[in-house]
């Protein structure tokens, strides 16, 4: 249903210019996203958090917008019945219109009841005793992100829709570049986006803004920034950073683990480091500080150096836009 969801509304953002669905895999599809799109200019990035989602929001109408999305993927556009069932198999998912010879066929009813079920039995165990959670999402359940996703994906896109009907294309537009990830929110070129919150989602939800600066703002892990000519720039960002104390991250090479997959963290990381970081100097900072950090727990700079041409080989597109030689980069890495 969310992957329909999504297909559907990528095919209205295509026709009609507008942005309703918010919804992020990763921080990796956002930079995907944002490579995608040429910004003339940037002048403002947002980002906000949901601290109350799984606490408050009432069992009743947590019910009641999953029910409505649910009906919605089962009819047509004029109200008629599109599906009769979803079939849901081991390798794929799908709806038929009629008869389905397979066993895990489920109608909207079937899948409206099991998640009411879901949703009034949630029980947890606390000192010694048994407690029914009876507001929010459904914590400690595999399903609870989606819930999440799609409960607030139903606010999201009636607030744009709305705004489309009241004739505020111009406005519903400058929330085509939000972006969330389960409860961390991320708006750019759209700064009065705070001022529209309590008009997009339901009052029982807390949001607060988690900007960094005027012109920067840590998402995931991901820290966004854009300059003086409205160029966007990206870098990793990582929490740990500002620990006070040491952290081990990654495995000794003297530990139990054979050295090939070892050597692979090394270039795991720089993936991500060149996926994450639009300038060279960010990507080199990273790198160098992960090659030290390797070298102090016992591996061999020559195999580190052979791993970083490997990477440099496998992954170049990533990397090519720093128009920088391989010779230059493992100097600047591992000399």
């Amino acid at each position: 249903i969310k992957s329909g969801l999504q297909k559907y509304c990528s095919t209205v953002y295509s026709r009609s210019g507008i942005n309703q669905m918010w919804i992020l895999k990763n921080s990796k599809e956002l930079l995907e996203h944002l490579k995608s799109t040429h910004f003339s200019r940037v002048h403002s990035i947002k980002a906000f958090d949901f601290s109350t989602l799984y606490t408050t929001i009432p069992h009743s109408k947590l019910k009641e917008r999953l029910a409505k999305i649910i009906s919605n993927a089962f009819t047509s556009k004029n109200g008629n019945r599109k599906y009769k069932f979803i079939v849901v198999n081991y390798d794929k998912t799908y709806f038929v219109k009629e008869k389905s010879d397979s066993e895990n066929k489920y109608t909207e009813t079937d899948i409206i009841q099991m998640l009411n079920f879901l949703i009034d039995n949630i029980f947890v165990v606390f000192g010694g005793k048994v407690f029914q959670q009876i507001v929010g999402i459904p914590m400690g359940t595999n399903c609870a992100p989606l819930l999440a996703d799609i409960f607030l994906y139903s606010y999201e896109a009636e607030f744009i829709q709305s705004l489309v009907s009241e004739g505020k294309r111009y406005l519903a537009s400058d929330f085509n570049f939000t972006y969330r990830y389960i409860d961390d929110v991320l708006s750019i070129n759209n700064p009065k986006f705070a001022d529209y919150l309590s008009s997009i989602y339901p009052s029982e939800l807390e949001v607060k803004e988690t900007t960094e600066t005027n012109n920067s703002a840590s998402y995931l892990d991901i820290m966004l920034s854009y300059d003086t000519d409205g160029h966007m720039n990206t870098s990793l960002y990582d929490k740990r950073d500002d620990f006070n104390f040491s952290i081990t991250n990654f495995p000794f090479l003297s530990s139990n683990i054979p050295s090939s997959p070892a050597y692979g963290v090394f270039i795991s990381q720089l993936i991500r480091y060149a996926r994450a970081s639009t300038k060279y100097t960010d990507f080199v900072l990273r790198a160098r500080r992960l090659s030290d950090k390797l070298l102090s727990q016992g591996y061999v700079c020559d195999r580190l150096t052979s791993s970083l041409r490997k990477f440099y080989g496998r992954y170049g597109e990533l990397v090519i836009h720093y128009d920088v030689p391989l010779s230059r980069m493992v100097d600047d890495i591992l000399s």
